[in-house]
């Protein structure tokens, strides 16, 4: 974030924001202690721009983003950004697509 975050701004994540196409469920806004700039978001389903809109509705703007999981697979931090790689069998059963 460009500003630091607060705990208001907790509360707000935690209670969902309406937008002008569609409402955001609540939302978990984890603040770093050494750093109040940096946050971590956890939100259960992502509509377009969602965490930038969230943080724009709270008055920050997003300096650096980076999707480190979708539900319960944690991605792969070894892999260059913009890289893709074939999930294992064990990660295909992770969503029940093994």
């Amino acid at each position: 974030m460009d500003a630091p975050a607060t705990e208001e701004d907790v509360k707000t994540f935690a209670s969902g924001m309406v937008f002008k196409d569609f409402t955001a469920k609540p939302a978990r806004l984890e603040i770093d202690p050494d750093d109040p700039c940096k946050v971590c978001v956890e939100i259960a389903e992502g509509k377009y721009h969602q965490v930038k809109r969230m943080c724009e509705q709270v008055g920050k703007n997003v300096v650096y983003l980076k999707r480190v999981a979708i539900g319960n697979l944690q991605l792969d931090e070894t892999l260059p950004c913009g890289q893709v790689r074939e999930l294992t069998a064990q990660e295909l059963a992770i969503f029940n697509w093994a």
